[in-house]
C-alpha cells in the first residue's frame, strides 16, 4: 500500500467509516479495469454516503468508477485515470413496489436475478435478460448499456423509457455533486445511480416460466 493510497483511504474513512473503505492491494485488484487498479475502494451504505464520496472526489479531482458486481468493467475504453472504485452493492433495497400499478423503485446495487425472483411471486418480471444475468445489478446493467433479447417481445421503447428513468433518478445526485468526467469510460454513461424507478414491469404469460422468453401463441 502506497502512502497516497493510505492517505486517501484515511480521508474516506472519516466520511463513511473504516469498515466501508479499503486500500488493500489484494482487494483493489478485484476492481481492476484492464489491469489498472484503484488506489482505494469505497462501499457506501446509503445515498447520502454516495453523495459525500462523490462530492469529496470532485473537490479532490479524483477519478471514480462506480460498479456493482463488476461483471461489465471491461466494456468500453479503459479509464485514463482510476483513483477510486465506488462499490454500490450495499445499496440493495426496494424503495417502492406497487404490483397493481406495475411500478418499481430499487437501489442500484440490487441484483437482477433476485429482483425477478421476488417479482415472480406476483407473476410479474423485469424484461432484462442480459449478459451475466445471475450476477448483474440493476445499476450496472442500465449504465453499461447492455441489451436484452426480450426487446424483440417488448420493443425498444420500453427499454429506452427504463434507461431514461434511470438517468432521471440520478439527477439529484449530479445536481449536488460534480463528478470528474475523466473517471468514466468513453462509451456508456457511468453516472452513480442510487435508485432506478420506472413503469417497466410486465405480467408473466400463463405459459411462460422465467427466465425463458415468453412463448408465442401457435398460429
Amino acid at each position: 500500500m502506497t502512502n497516497a493510497s493510505a492517505n486517501l483511504a484515511a480521508r474516506l474513512e472519516s466520511l463513511i467509516g473504516a469498515s466501508h473503505v479499503t486500500a488493500d492491494p489484494s482487494i483493489c485488484a478485484d476492481y481492476a479495469v484492464d489491469a489498472i487498479l484503484p488506489s482505494a475502494v469505497a462501499k457506501p451504505a446509503s445515498a447520502e454516503e454516495v453523495a459525500a464520496i462523490v462530492r469529496f472526489a470532485a473537490l479532490e479531482k479524483l477519478a471514480i468508477v462506480p460498479c456493482g458486481n463488476r461483471t461489465k468493467l471491461r466494456i468500453g475504453m479503459p479509464p485514463s485515470r482510476y483513483d477510486l472504485a465506488l462499490d454500490m452493492t450495499a445499496l440493495n433495497q426496494i424503495a417502492h413496489y406497487d404490483p397493481g400499478d406495475l411500478t418499481l423503485s430499487v437501489d442500484a446495487g440490487f441484483p437482477i436475478a433476485k429482483l425477478n425472483a421476488l417479482l415472480f411471486e406476483h407473476k410479474q418480471f423485469l424484461p432484462l435478460l442480459v449478459p451475466w444475468y445471475s450476477r448483474g445489478t440493476i445499476g450496472g446493467t442500465i449504465t453499461s448499456g447492455v441489451d436484452s433479447p426480450l426487446r424483440q417481445f417488448y420493443g425498444t421503447k420500453a427499454l429506452a423509457n427504463f434507461a431514461k428513468a434511470a438517468a432521471a433518478s440520478s439527477k439529484t445526485l449530479r445536481a449536488t455533486t460534480s463528478t470528474n468526467s475523466s473517471s468514466a469510460r468513453s462509451a456508456p454513461s457511468r453516472s452513480s445511480l442510487v435508485s432506478t424507478s420506472a413503469r417497466f414491469l410486465r405480467r408473466l404469460p400463463v405459459a411462460a416460466s422465467w427466465p425463458h422468453s415468453p412463448r408465442r401463441k401457435a398460429r
